[in-house]
């Protein structure tokens, strides 16, 4: 009997060798794998040839850090490829109905066959990216794109290396773990279940982490860190967290390093993923077992002898409902007749999807979802740094919706397999066929029980956040927001649910019909097919598939969802009526041999087919055309050639406009006009311009960025008009030349508008916001519109901009101005601008306000409609007035305390106010900033208002950034610059710097230095994946991260080294001496400072001011002392 057994055992194992290359070559003649394969290829070329990648504009194509960073990312691919070999492997026996008579009895050779395959498989195609990225550099056209400093010499060492660190392991641990779950669950869903878990953690831990794909300016702290950086299974996170401080320098030099938490985290997924197979390997029965559990084979003949009870029931109870005649539609009562066996259908379809436990597992999975984005926004597990915004219905679904699309297109590939291939795995086919059912009937019943996936997935959502909103913030909760997903969440998915059935059904009656392919064409197609038409240069929404825009976070308490909701409902109607014609051909693709008996354009033509084929393509010509006619013609080409084509033109033009003195704006009159139904603004204004130079002016040129009908100028003649997608030039030619100090008026209309399909998100119907830079042309040549890229410059022909010519565009703000202003808005709205309100009433049944400032103010002049409520408050005798949505006034007080301790700190530092009143004005979330200050006026954005500042935060955020934009009433209004190097030193950084002096008043020293530490931070990250080289802050223009990140800890040290009171007598200096004009420089603000500095310390200030250090030295040598 051992002998038998022995033979037996040996008979059915095999040889190991044998056994894993009949596992190779099964793996590697399924079509899934090869296409797989293919794409993997074709994405490591693309990243080298497009040079993808966040923040890696000064990095060589192949340089260390930047292999580094697609190989960890793209390593995470291995998930897909791997999920579909373990089912390949170990799940073959069961879906071919053999587990049960082959499964026990297979030896752990064959196990550790099937898993070597697994993984070798695995790691051979995720390293065909690796391959292609190298392949790539051997492009004809890649010099010609990326210039040839770009590319470094070929180093094999630095493809190799982070291949072995993330490719080999990541290759081994996920084909552990899933192949343990194949093992142990014989189930598909379980498999897919586990890969996207796996993937959740993934976009968890570059998410708290702030990895660069991610879009975060700032990293996360040092304890975040650490958790992502171990949290990870693909080792990405602890990437990003070893060369998040990484300079551009150091990048190209050097990659990652197997060391510190990324060892760790290889050690610790490792481990686990050996133990998880270890212990799942064991629940399987071993070769030569003596006893094989009768009652469980006795017991899975019943159950499948049950199931197919079940299903023959269900048919017989089919057939004697309907036969083939009655389903004739001659008769009227028979379309009732067909309508209720659909209906029955759907009701069994739908009965037995909740029965699934699959579908109970994934309901599972995403209350986990909702219940993680819940714990997000209450903080549960972290604390913010700045920000714990309150748990409004839009809020709380932003975050706990952030998956859902993602996996209910995940849910409904996996069911609609399942429910396609469903009769072929039990051998139905043949019953199926001879019932007299429709597959037609069948088949829509499959359809609309997939619909009822993200139906119960929204239920889920609305429960579970509809009850932590019950228990802790009910007077938060909106219905309208809760139901409303039912159009911007459900439908979408439910036309993404068509096109999958048409894919699925198109591969199940092709000759290479595959379930594991169909599922992997279904999920690429919808997903990457888009994104392919996007890179060809393709922007037209009407050939976007799977383009309807995300809301999710788009939801205003101004005007809702605004007019994205309502490009979102034309292209959900668009293409919901084209998921309906793909429905119908897939329905046409199912029908039986006795049901072709026609040809396909009979089948279309006939009947009620032909009724809703034709309604079908008329509704999607009718929704086409509104669409088409709300496009912007400039919207047919904007890709980046295009746009260096235009920008190469305007400089060839007018470069000359450049040493051409043009005057300057010295009051402006405008009637601005806001129209909310329309959303539209009409600007009609009158600008006095003056020659403030000695020299004759002789001719004038006119830059805007808008479209706008040709201004007028007083004694001028327009000689020539240049328009393209991106600005509009008017060259005018004075009949009599402007005299020093001689003044002519400019005079022009323009119209801002925003659509559906080209919004304006500074245009709603309530909460429009614009800036006089919006709505005026430029005067003279605008430096900005230049190509800035050396290597773009060189391979057009244009001259290298040299330092003197990198500087900021000539603007009408370069001297301060008078405004006077109507604003006219519709009856019951507010309008808002700077200055004294000397007029009101109502003119055609419409509002209007007049505001006059004669006190000349920097031009930077902002402009409010919306419906407000108002508070009123004093500082002394100053008026200090907020604006505010009606359901916002939770931090008014909040605001107050910290504009009062603000203006007693900057009067007694740095002199009086400077304007008459302060009014505080709430925008929408939309706003393109958190605060923006005018003359008198502060712009604070809505979700500044919905915020809990003694949450769980470590900075009030609603206190700093009030500080912030009173403290710009003096450096910014009362102090403006000159535009050019080291204005924004001068505007922000010393702004930041009082930020953080008057929040240690506000709250507390320790929350001052966590400001400071944020500061530090941010200058740090932005420096790592900065467009440009890191300059001098006396040379900074753009750098965000210079002048609020470096700028503010450079001025803390240096009132460190030479005190407080020495380093404010120093800027109270400047302002005093600038107060009336914008001429206030860098190297003015520096003389005072130095002037004030012991002779000890000078060239240290100077240094940090003037040139290009790491502020790390100064932290630690701050620390040293």
């Amino acid at each position: 009997m051992k002998n038998e057994a022995h033979m037996t055992s040996r008979n059915i194992g095999g040889s190991f060798s044998f056994l894993s290359l009949f596992e190779l070559r099964y793996q590697t003649r399924q079509i899934s794998f090869w296409v797989l394969a293919v794409i993997l290829a074709a994405y490591g070329v693309l990243i080298t040839i497009e040079h993808l990648g966040e923040g890696m504009s000064l990095l060589q194509s192949n340089s260390p850090y930047r292999l580094s960073y697609f190989i960890s990312l793209t390593s995470c691919l291995s998930v897909i490829v791997i999920s579909f070999l373990c089912i390949n492997a170990f799940m073959r026996d069961n879906e071919s109905g053999f587990f049960h008579l082959v499964g026990h009895l297979k030896s752990a050779k064959q196990r550790q066959a099937q898993l070597l395959s697994v993984v070798g498989l695995a790691i051979t195609i995720i390293s065909l990216i690796t391959i292609g990225m190298a392949l790539g550099l051997l492009s004809p056209n890649l010099v010609d794109e990326i210039g040839e400093d770009k590319i470094a010499a070929f180093n094999f060492f630095n493809y190799i290396k982070p291949w072995l660190i993330f490719v080999i392991p990541n290759g081994i641990i996920i084909s552990l773990i899933l192949s343990a779950i194949s093992i142990r669950f014989q189930n598909t869903f379980f498999v897919y279940t586990a890969a996207l878990l796996l993937i959740i953690l993934f976009i968890f831990s570059i998410l708290i982490i702030g990895a660069p794909i991610t879009g975060t300016p700032v990293s996360a702290r040092e304890s975040t860190l650490i958790i992502a950086s171990l949290v990870d299974p693909f080792g990405a996170a602890a990437f990003f967290e070893q060369t998040a401080l990484l300079s551009a320098e150091a990048k190209n030099q050097q990659g990652t390093e197997l060391s510190g938490w990324l060892l760790a985290n290889r050690i610790l997924w490792l481990c686990g993923a050996i133990y998880v197979y270890a212990i799942c390997r064991n629940k399987q029965p071993k070769v030569g077992q003596k006893k094989i559990d009768k009652a469980h084979k006795e017991g899975y003949s019943k159950k499948i002898s049950s199931k197919k009870s079940q299903i023959k029931l269900k048919n017989a109870y089919s057939a004697s409902l309907l036969s083939r005649k009655n389903l004739s539609i001659k008769n009227k009562k028979n379309v009732h007749k067909r309508l209720s066996i659909i209906l029955f259908n759907t009701h069994f379809e739908v009965k037995s999807l909740l029965k699934d436990n699959a579908f109970k597992v994934a309901m599972f999975l995403w209350s986990a979802m909702v219940l993680v984005g819940i714990s997000m926004v209450d903080k549960t597990f972290v604390q913010a740094e700045m920000v714990d915004q309150l748990a409004t219905t839009a809020h709380l679904i932003s975050h706990c919706a952030e998956a859902f699309s993602g996996l209910a297109l995940f849910f409904v590939i996996y069911f609609c397999s399942d429910k396609l291939w469903r009769a072929n795995a039990v051998k139905m086919t043949g019953l199926i066929e001879a019932t007299p059912v429709a597959n037609l009937t069948l088949d829509s019943a499959k359809l609309l029980s997939l619909f009822i996936i993200p139906c119960i997935m929204l239920l889920v959502l609305m429960v579970i956040a509809g009850l932590y909103q019950l228990f802790n913030a009910s007077h938060l909760v909106d219905l309208f927001v809760y139901f409303s997903m039912f159009i911007y969440l459900v439908l979408p998915v439910c036309i993404k649910a068509c096109t999958v059935f048409f894919i699925q059904l198109a591969v199940l009656h092709s000759r290479i019909s595959n379930k594991y392919l169909a599922m992997l064409l279904s999920g690429l197609l919808i997903i990457a097919l888009p994104s392919i038409f996007v890179s060809m240069g393709v922007q037209n929404p009407l050939v976007l598939f799977n383009q309807i825009p995300d809301v999710l976070r788009s939801y205003s308490e101004f005007d809702g969802y605004g007019l994205v909701g309502e490009s979102a409902q034309w292209l959900t109607l668009y293409w919901g009526l084209f998921a309906v014609i793909i429905s119908l051909f897939a329905f046409t693709l199912n029908q039986r041999n006795d049901e072709r008996s026609s040809s396909l354009s009979s089948a279309i033509n006939g009947g009620k087919n032909k009724l809703l084929y034709t309604s079908a393509f008329v509704g999607i010509l009718i929704s086409s055309w509104s669409i088409q006619i709300q496009l912007p013609d400039t919207k047919q080409d904007r890709s980046e050639q295009a746009q260096l084509d235009t920008s190469q033109q305007y400089e060839q033009s007018y470069k000359h406009y450049q040493n051409i003195i043009q005057p300057e704006v010295v009051h402006t009159y405008s009637v601005i006009e806001h129209y909310p139904s329309d959303n539209s603004i009409q600007i009609k204004a009158t600008s006095t311009i003056k020659n403030n130079s000695a020299e004759s002016i002789k001719r004038v040129l006119l830059t805007s960025m808008r479209t706008m009908s040709a201004p007028k100028i007083a004694g001028a003649q327009l000689i020539k008009q240049m328009s393209t997608g991106y600005w509009h030039v008017f060259e005018y030619e004075l009949t009599n030349p402007m005299e020093q100090t001689e003044v002519r008026e400019l005079s022009y209309y323009m119209t801002v508008k925003s659509t559906p399909f080209d919004i304006n998100g500074n245009i709603k119907a309530n909460g429009s916001y614009l800036h006089q830079g919006q709505i005026e042309p430029a005067i003279g040549y605008v430096s900005a519109i230049e190509i800035q890229s050396d290597f773009q410059r060189k391979k057009r022909g244009l001259e290298l901009l040299t330092a003197s010519d990198r500087k900021l565009s000539q603007q009408t703000n370069t001297v301060r101005r008078t405004f006077k202003t109507k604003l006219v808005t519709a009856k019951g709205m507010n309008a808002l601008t700077i200055g004294k309100l000397s007029l009101q009433g109502l003119e055609n049944n419409r509002s209007f306000h007049q505001y006059e400032i004669n006190q000349p103010v920097f031009s930077m002049v902002s402009y409010f409609f919306a419906k407000y409520e108002k508070q009123s408050f004093h500082y002394g005798k100053l008026p200090i007035d907020i604006y505010y949505h009606k359901n916002h006034d939770g931090n008014i007080l909040e605001m107050v305390r910290a504009t009062k301790l603000t203006m007693k700190y900057m009067q007694a530092e740095f002199g009086d106010y400077p304007y008459d009143s302060l009014k505080l004005i709430e925008t929408t979330k939309q706003a393109p900033f958190g605060g923006r200050a005018s003359a008198g006026v502060v712009a604070l954005n809505e979700s500044l208002f919905t915020q809990n500042p003694k949450g769980k935060v470590n900075i009030n955020n609603v206190v700093r950034n009030t500080i912030h934009e009173v403290v710009h009433q003096w450096f910014g209004e009362k102090l403006a610059a000159r535009e050019g190097k080291g204005q924004k030193v001068i505007h922000e950084s010393i702004t930041k710097y009082l930020e953080a002096e008057i929040l240690a008043i506000a709250e507390s020293q320790e929350m001052a230095d966590e400001l400071m530490a944020y500061n530090f931070r941010r200058y740090l990250s932005g420096r790592s994946y900065a467009s440009k080289k890191e300059v001098p802050l006396s040379e900074s223009q753009n750098e965000n991260y210079l002048f609020y990140g470096k700028g503010p800890v450079v001025f803390k040290s240096i009132q460190n080294q030479i005190s407080k009171e020495k380093l404010h007598k120093a800027l109270r200096t400047l302002i005093e001496r600038n107060v009336a004009g914008t001429e206030a420089t860098f190297d003015e603000m520096l003389a005072l400072i130095l002037k004030q500095t012991p002779a000890d310390k000078k060239e240290s200030i100077k240094y940090w001011l003037t040139q290009v250090f790491d502020l790390q030295t100064l932290i630690s040598k701050k620390d040293a002392t």
